[in-house]
């Protein structure tokens, strides 16, 4: 009986798997954090977007923290890291060789 059903199932599991490991909670579990601002539905993508006395809420696998910002620091401007060129390889600085 259960022989028609698993031979419909089985070409949609890889795409299951994957989708499993995209959702929001698999994503948690491995470490990441979901980080909103005080109005509670406004995803924090950039320190530009908090000061210093703000509350933003951060949820986690395992829960969520409230905390309040002390200082925010500004992120690199992708422009400017994209076109800089990386650092030297260790053999091409002799430097940095022992």
């Amino acid at each position: 009986m259960g022989g028609p059903v698993l031979s419909w199932v089985a070409p949609f599991s890889p795409s299951a798997a994957q989708l499993e490991a995209l959702s929001p909670l698999a994503v948690l579990a491995r470490g990441y954090s979901l980080t909103l601002m005080s109005d509670g539905a406004t995803v924090l993508r950039s320190s530009d977007t908090v000061g210093p006395g703000d509350l933003i809420q951060t949820f986690l696998a395992g829960g969520a923290v409230l905390s309040r910002v002390e200082s925010t620091t500004p992120g690199p401007d992708r422009s400017v890291a994209l076109a800089t060129p990386g650092p030297e390889p260790l053999d091409k600085n002799p430097s940095l060789t022992p």
